[in-house]
């Protein structure tokens, strides 16, 4: 017969092991859980887990030092964090509404990639460009959400400080510009009462285009500080965009080589609704884009015609040399010049502006090219 001793002995040394393997296990742990904590507190970057109903579950070091949440704050509603403690903005200065908000967004199952917002902290404001993603359990379920953000206020603040600078400088430099117009301008009226011609008015067309050049780069470098669409200040009434065009090309002529631009416009176009200083504007960009490229003996083609959803089509197409696949999706971003471009005058600005403008007015902007066989901008509008 067994030893009941014995058998109890025994059954205590495995109990002593199986907690020893515990203590084990449970140290493995802790030593993990800090480890990883001590890697997540050494980012920079905020980094906030939410719960499913937008309460925050852990914040690293960075984000306890960036948003500066106290123990209150940080059982306060997803609502009440934005609107009440940080007293959130978007980037154009509107109050950001709770459900905008990138954790907001994560938790509805959004991924949310750098959204710029405003967050003002006692006696200081932070700029944040911010990424949220949902947390989902095995079946798919949001549980949460991971929040991470990035302090820019010194990035914005610098960009903040250039764009004074440029519109003070573009400022300077348009009253100087306006008085060299207006004399050419005189100049040739006079020239044209006296009836001379030759080199002599050619030179006076001369500066004056120059001079519309200038004004040109001079309001693409102010634009150029607008970040949003929404930024540009637009006075819109209906447009029939074919005398339209035909008047930009002909008061465009000292400027531009408008001989070799043919309008083919479809006669029932319904109107657009539109700024015509800013429309002005944008094919104007176009316009010099594709003449720049194409060659001297090519013209250039401005097809418009009525499309779905109550818009208005025109295509600007060229017969140039084309656009490498792998620069169409920069062509439209700011300072961006394609290919033999880098090489040539310009800032890079005219087709930035150009995106911007259209996206204003509600309209789209989008390029197809291929290397040898021409380039095509193609502009959508809304109808009147």
């Amino acid at each position: 017969m067994a030893d009941p001793g014995s058998h109890y002995e025994e059954s205590l040394r495995g109990y002593q092991r199986e907690m020893a393997e515990q203590r084990r296990q449970l140290a493995e742990y802790r030593q993990k859980v800090a480890e990883s904590d001590a890697i997540v507190n050494s980012v920079a970057s905020s980094l906030s887990v939410y719960d499913a109903n937008g309460y925050i579950i852990y914040q690293n070091a960075a984000a306890r030092q960036i948003l500066g949440y106290s123990d209150q704050d940080r059982r306060s509603s997803l609502a009440d964090r934005i609107q009440g403690v940080l007293r959130a903005e978007t980037a154009d200065g509107s109050p950001l509404r709770p459900e905008e908000a990138p954790g907001a967004r994560a938790l509805r199952g959004e991924t949310v990639r750098e959204q710029v917002m405003l967050v003002h902290r006692p006696g200081r404001r932070v700029w944040l460009s911010v990424c949220a993603a949902p947390i989902r359990d095995e079946v798919g379920n949001t549980t949460g959400a991971v929040v991470t953000s990035a302090d820019i206020t010194r990035l914005r603040e610098a960009e903040e400080m250039r764009e004074d600078f440029l519109r003070g400088i573009s400022h300077d430099l348009r009253t100087p510009l306006t008085v060299i117009q207006g004399q050419a301008q005189l100049l040739l009226r006079a020239l044209d009462r006296a009836g001379i011609a030759g080199r002599v008015r050619r030179s006076a067309e001369a500066i004056i285009a120059a001079s519309k050049r200038m004004n040109m780069t001079i309001g693409d470098l102010v634009d150029s500080t607008r970040r949003d669409p929404r930024q540009f200040a637009l006075d819109k009434e209906p447009i029939d965009l074919a005398p339209f065009l035909m008047q930009l090309l002909e008061g465009s002529c000292t400027a531009l080589e408008v001989g070799r631009v043919r309008l083919s416009i479809a006669p029932s176009l319904p109107p657009v609704l539109a700024d015509p200083v800013r429309l002005e504007r944008i094919f104007t960009s176009l316009f010099a884009n594709a003449l720049k490229y194409s060659p001297k003996d090519r013209e250039v083609l401005v097809a418009g015609e009525a499309a779905p959803d109550g818009e208005v089509a025109i295509s600007v197409t060229d017969q140039g040399p084309g656009i490498a696949m792998d620069e169409l999706p920069h062509v439209f971003e700011r300072f961006y010049r394609v290919g033999e471009a880098r090489k040539a005058d310009g800032l890079g600005l005219g087709l930035y502006i150009s995106r911007m403008l259209v996206e204003a007015h509600g309209g789209k902007i989008w390029v197809e090219s291929e290397p040898g066989r021409g380039t095509t901008f193609h502009v959508t509008l809304p109808t009147a």
